[in-house]
């Protein structure tokens, strides 16, 4: 009994979409464009924003008087890799605040872009602009970033 309760306090938490397997991850890259691992969560949309804020992430706040359907995304350059990731999320629900934006988000895809012109990857955090280049393949992103970023996911969605 002692020795079970030993190894149960050295055991790690595992992360609400943290991969618990090397099939789970390699089915990750495998995936062409995009991981889906954090779509069809439902989180607040202002904490989300807080904490997107804080690990350098920019994000639009989605407000419901402008047509309020479609989906935008939080954009992190990366401009020592040449790339941005991009989580796309959408204003979901009837709540709003009292300036009209959505008090829940639903998140979707997590992929990644490399610029066309590698100078907008610094810029790339004003996520109302039009980002012209072409969406890496889940498989061609350093697996050290993309673990990183999937990291930051994570908290966005078991936090918010």
């Amino acid at each position: 009994m002692a020795r079970a309760a030993k190894r149960a306090r050295h055991r790690p938490a595992v992360q609400a979409g943290a991969s618990r397997s090397l099939s789970d991850h390699n089915a990750e890259r495998r995936r062409d464009l995009y991981s889906n691992r954090f779509a069809d969560h439902i989180v607040k949309q202002h904490q989300m924003q807080a904490l997107a804020r804080l690990s350098g992430w920019s994000k639009k706040v989605q407000v419901g008087y402008d047509g309020g359907m479609g989906k935008y995304p939080a954009r992190l350059p990366l401009p020592r890799h040449g790339l941005v990731a991009e989580y796309w999320v959408e204003g979901t629900g009837e709540e709003y605040t009292d300036q009209g934006s959505f008090l829940y988000l639903a998140n979707d895809q997590l992929r990644f872009m490399r610029p066309t012109d590698p100078a907008s990857v610094a810029k790339a955090s004003g996520s109302w602009r039009d980002l012209v280049g072409e969406t890496v393949r889940i498989a061609d992103v350093p697996p050290l970033v993309l673990s990183e970023i999937m990291r930051h996911c994570d908290l966005s969605v078991g936090v918010a």
